[in-house]
């Protein structure tokens, strides 16, 4: 699929899926003075969209438990989209918890 791209150039765009049950985000209305309360059971803002790009390497976040499926394939999807880079997983759950994410 492509997209719109800078100066005409296209974009390959590449569907990559939301780990189940942690991709609604984080509400507006929770972010005060920079700080953003966490309520048990509530949803985190979980992506694999949110990887670093670096020389011959990719740095995807991973949330293993109940993600781990997701987490799998999130590293083969971006193994195929970055062919002749290493793609590494690193755990990012408990960044996620303090509001943040690779990027």
């Amino acid at each position: 699929m492509y997209g719109n791209a800078c100066r005409g150039r296209r974009a390959n765009n590449i569907r990559v899926e939301a780990p189940d049950g942690e991709a609604n985000g984080v509400h507006p209305d929770h972010i005060k003075k920079g700080y953003v309360p966490r309520i048990p059971g509530e949803r985190l803002a979980a992506s694999y969209i949110n990887h670093y790009i670096a020389n011959g390497g990719i740095v995807c976040p991973q949330f293993g438990g109940e993600q781990s499926k997701s987490d799998e394939l999130a590293l083969e999807v971006l193994s195929n989209a970055y062919p002749g880079r290493k793609v590494v997983g690193v755990h990012s759950r408990d960044v996620l918890l303090n509001a943040g994410n690779v990027h």
